[in-house]
């Protein structure tokens, strides 16, 4: 299984392959702003000149204007950042000035410096080199990605990138990460850095790998292998059907390379298996409805300041996606009813009274604010509870 899309909060960039396989790790004291000593020479050193800003603005700017390798846990981009003014400053300094504003310690590796409050260093132990098939130490991809992307959407981004399959359960599979870019990393260190930015702790999932998969599942997900399909049960016929090799991707691949529809809810298979000739996604221009964001290259679309809750009574439950237009200073000016899980008329209201309220940090294109429209998913009552 395969996916295809590039993420509503982030993007990527060009991969190349080599055979080297690089890891290192070390320990800092919490609290003393001092980062782990990373591998000599892995990092650039650093021009930088930026405002006061939020700590997640100030890593996307990083990442898009010096390269490296810096790793946010989720939760923390809206920690405030002040002035920074770099030259030709070595990457140590850069991390160790991060962390000294923000109170976070930083862990180094080969490829990247991870940032998180210090009650949560048990992230560092996450490591998933030693369970993956040999294959797996080979390939090598840039990518970067803003917070509150879900994994389904990273995972299908790194698959596509890279030619593999790498697929998770419901629950891994709606976790967002953090904001988090990496330049020319092995796959591990990736997904490494990617499982330790969404915050999700070593004892809570498990990952199963083959030469044709990788799958990432919820410590929740008790069902063994074996009890997901009986074999015996099947005819030669059904068995022979099942060896069958098919290429598959969720959502399905687009026709065109230039600009992709972005939403923020997987497509179901009911929605997608039945369509033979699938058609042509149509992107919307930054004036206009159409039915998601219009991205290309160029464009780093618009993040979320903080969540904005929904006032319902508590007995309602389900969810409702609007498209909503997101101006250059950040803020929602239009709203429009896109799908709900029910026909309730007070939800749908509640949806769009929250959606007004949302402030973000607006898309840009080649460093310019733009308006644009994208898809959002407010999910209340007990539908909210479960997650």
């Amino acid at each position: 299984m395969n996916a295809c899309m590039k993420n509503f909060l982030g993007g990527y960039s060009g991969l190349v392959l080599v055979s080297s396989l690089l890891t290192a790790a070390g320990c800092a004291t919490p609290g003393d702003g001092r980062p782990d000593a990373a591998e000599p020479g892995k990092f650039p050193s650093v021009t930088f000149h930026g405002e006061a800003s939020t700590l997640g603005a100030t890593v996307r700017r990083l990442g898009e204007e010096c390269g490296g390798g810096l790793v946010l846990m989720n939760g923390l981009e809206e920690r405030p950042v002040g002035p920074v003014k770099l030259h030709r400053n070595d990457y140590e300094f850069l991390v160790r000035r991060l962390t000294q504003e923000t109170g976070l310690v930083a862990h180094a590796t080969a490829y990247y410096y991870f940032l998180h409050p210090p009650e949560y260093e048990v992230l560092r132990s996450i490591n998933v080199e030693g369970v993956l098939a040999p294959r797996y130490a080979e390939p090598r991809t840039s990518i970067s990605f803003g917070n509150g992307t879900r994994l389904y959407n990273v995972f299908g981004v790194l698959s596509r990138n890279l030619g593999i399959t790498v697929v998770a359960d419901n629950v891994v599979a709606e976790t967002p990460c953090g904001e988090f870019f990496l330049t020319d990393a092995p796959l591990p260190a990736v997904l490494n850095a990617i499982l330790q930015s969404a915050r999700l702790s070593p004892q809570a999932f498990a990952i199963e790998s083959t030469d044709e998969y990788i799958f990432i599942r919820s410590m929740a997900n008790r069902n063994p292998s074996g009890a997901l399909l009986n074999a015996e049960a099947l005819t030669p016929d059904q068995q022979q059907l099942l060896a069958r090799r098919v290429y598959v991707e969720l959502p399905r691949q687009p026709d065109t390379a230039e600009q992709v529809l972005v939403y923020q809810a997987a497509l179901t298979l009911e929605a997608t298996l039945p369509e033979a000739t699938p058609a042509r996604p149509e992107a919307a221009p930054s004036d206009e409805r159409g039915g998601g964001l219009a991205f290309d290259d160029d464009l780093q679309p618009p993040i979320p300041r903080g969540s904005t809750p929904l006032t319902l009574p508590r007995a309602r439950s389900g969810w409702v996606e609007l498209d909503v237009r997101v101006d250059e200073l950040g803020e929602v000016t239009d709203a429009e009813w896109f799908a709900a899980s029910s026909d309730d008329p007070a939800a749908t209201q509640a949806a769009i009274a929250a959606a007004f309220a949302m402030r973000f940090h607006p898309a840009l294109q080649r460093g310019v604010p733009v308006a644009v429209w994208a898809r959002q998913r407010f999910e209340f009552g007990a539908a909210r509870d479960r997650r």
